[in-house]
């Protein structure tokens, strides 16, 4: 696949996350998208920067594109980092309970379930951005 359709699909893939964000902060109403849409871009910006942190810094050292065998590995362990350290906050939630005050007036249990599926799709989402991005195509690296 070429470099520039490898980029398009990224994109298209960040724009999709773009809209994921926007669903999960403010739901699927769109009085204040333009308020919403600014949160969003801010908080994509923060996920790109740790979710591509480790196959930016590999490439940086390589100069290249990573080969696809070790990039695949990589990316994969990247996500999964990403995904159990969300998930251990979300589970001593669940696991331990939350004290249910008066005051609490969401379910703090599904909002920690909902965090870790949500983590969970942003995972496999960068999983494949992290692919296209930084590892070269699984032809060039056999050569």
């Amino acid at each position: 696949m070429k470099v520039s359709k490898k980029r398009l699909i990224a994109f298209l893939l960040l724009f999709i996350l773009l809209i994921i964000i926007k669903i999960f902060i403010g739901g699927l109403y769109f009085y204040y998208i333009l308020e919403e849409l600014i949160i969003s871009a801010v908080i994509l910006i923060i996920i790109n920067t740790v979710m591509m942190f480790f196959p930016f810094v590999f490439r940086l050292k390589n100069k290249k594109r990573i080969n696809y065998t070790i990039g695949r590995k990589i990316c994969l362990l990247n996500s999964l980092i990403i995904f159990v350290i969300i998930t251990m906050f979300q589970l001593k939630k669940i696991i331990f309970g939350v004290n249910n005050n008066d005051i609490i007036s969401y379910d703090p249990i599904a909002t920690a379930k909902l965090i870790i599926l949500f983590s969970f799709i942003i995972g496999v989402f960068y999983y494949f951005i992290n692919m296209l991005f930084f590892v070269d195509n699984k032809d060039n690296s056999n050569k």
